[in-house]
């Protein structure tokens, strides 16, 4: 069991403990010790994407290979606080950046690239703090931002489609800040908001419904801070929350 914490990367093997931290004159260790995502690709590799770099563990020797962000100088960016990972059936990277937007990332060289329309209108928007990132099964990639709300991104038309809070109108999300994304088996998304509960969109229908904390409901939340979506096997969905 690999456990991220903001003081380095835990192993857990079932007695026993061991941490794994970042040295400043070690290139083979952890980046950064700040750990904000552990992703597993297809061929069972290890990442862990920090609050300065992405990183790569090597089982046989335990450690790890680092990799950055540059910028147009060749040297690493301000832009390298790593949130989310998600590979696709290429087996590349879209790596969602806390001030950065999203990139693709190549495993074989090693580069991050720039979505050219979509860094663009994600700066212009200024939703380049990304929390979450889910790839749904129509194809359609959903982008939970700080602030500027939620983002649908189609990569085969380029198309973008941008989702915020009204006052006047409850058929879209309820907050800006968003923290969690999941699909269900029908095909709704779920999406966790930092401070305004939960909602739910019905592609079917593409309506939105909420559901938030009520202090002394039976039938309630626990909480309007979100942290994080799971669906088990069974489709019940559960939330970790602040």
């Amino acid at each position: 069991m690999w456990i991220g914490t903001f003081n380095g990367l835990n192993r857990f093997d079932g007695y026993k403990f061991k941490c794994y931290y970042s040295q400043q004159d070690n290139p083979k260790t952890l980046s950064q010790n700040t750990i904000n995502v552990i992703f597993q690709d297809s061929k069972f590799n290890l990442w862990v994407g920090t609050d300065k770099g992405l990183n790569k563990y090597d089982e046989k020797t335990e450690t790890f290979t680092q990799y950055y962000h540059l910028n147009d100088s060749g040297k690493v960016s301000i832009e390298n606080n790593i949130r989310t990972i998600y590979e696709d059936a290429n087996g590349l990277f879209w790596i969602g950046f806390y001030g950065g937007g999203v990139r693709v990332f190549h495993p074989s060289t090693g580069v991050f690239e720039e979505i050219p329309e979509l860094l663009s209108q994600l700066n212009i928007l200024g939703l380049s703090k990304v929390n979450s990132f889910l790839a749904d099964s129509k194809g359609t990639y959903w982008i939970g931002t700080e602030l500027g709300s939620l983002i649908a991104y189609t990569p085969t038309s380029k198309a973008i489609k941008q989702y915020l809070p009204s006052n006047t109108n409850h058929n879209t999300v309820s907050h800006r800040i968003i923290s969690a994304l999941i699909e269900d088996k029908n095909g709704n998304i779920w999406i966790g908001t930092w401070g305004n509960g939960l909602d739910m969109l019905d592609r079917k229908t593409n309506t939105f419904k909420h559901f938030r904390y009520s202090k002394g409901g039976s039938n309630t939340i626990a909480s309007n801070t979100i942290t994080s979506l799971l669906l088990d096997k069974k489709g019940v969905l559960w939330m970790g929350t602040f």
